[in-house]
């Protein structure tokens, strides 16, 4: 919290700015590593997680009008004075209003919940030994889909890639009800729990 200041005084009117934490939504988070009984390995996606800053995907519509995706991993996007995303939106549209061409329009693309978990998915047959799989990330319950009473709903999906650290999502499709994007990154490949154990001896004394 910082102290409260004068935004102006007009000597009728007084306003003051109270900077707080306490009028900020609430962070909604759920575990961002486990354990997957599919591939028998651990992942960790603490890392893309972001508390003070969320991911942008710019996308450009039909007519030439930008459209902004706003992203989170494992919690809720994070509120700015740009980015006023419904508070317990995890993926968020940004797009111009159509009934005003100055307003901004912001569109849930899905909350957080339990079942907002990342899991591993594969197209591997069972017991076969390949590396065709990667992580997924769904947030569901947003605004209405356009067109009719099912809600929005975000897909991510997660690829092992060791040459990109801090990569971001990558837009793929929008049908007006789900929300694909693909996120290349060294954070969706398994935990190494194999660790070098040198030759060690015990003497009794």
């Amino acid at each position: 919290n910082q102290d409260p200041y004068i935004i102006s005084n007009d000597h009728c009117h007084l306003v003051i700015g109270f900077p707080t934490s306490e009028m900020c939504p609430q962070v909604t988070e759920v575990e961002c590593d486990f354990y997957s009984e599919l591939s028998k390995h651990g992942f960790d996606l603490n890392p893309l997680s972001r508390p003070d800053s969320n991911y942008i995907v710019t996308k450009w519509d039909n007519d030439g009008t930008p459209l902004q995706y706003v992203l989170n991993l494992c919690r809720n996007v994070v509120h700015t004075k740009d980015i006023l995303c419904p508070a317990d939106s995890a993926s968020c549209l940004i797009r111009k209003d159509q009934e005003s061409s100055t307003k901004l329009k912001f569109v849930n693309l899905g909350k957080i919940s339990d079942d907002s978990k990342p899991f591993e998915i594969t197209s591997c047959q069972e017991n076969e030994e390949c590396a065709d799989s990667e992580l997924k990330v769904i947030y569901k319950n947003g605004d209405k889909c356009e067109g009719s009473d099912d809600k929005r709903s975000t897909t991510i999906l997660l690829q092992c890639d060791q040459g990109a650290i801090m990569n971001t999502p990558e837009f793929m499709s929008d049908d007006g009800c789900q929300a694909v994007f693909r996120w290349k990154t060294e954070f969706a490949c398994p935990i190494d729990t194999t660790k070098e154990i040198k030759d060690c001896f015990a003497k009794d004394s």
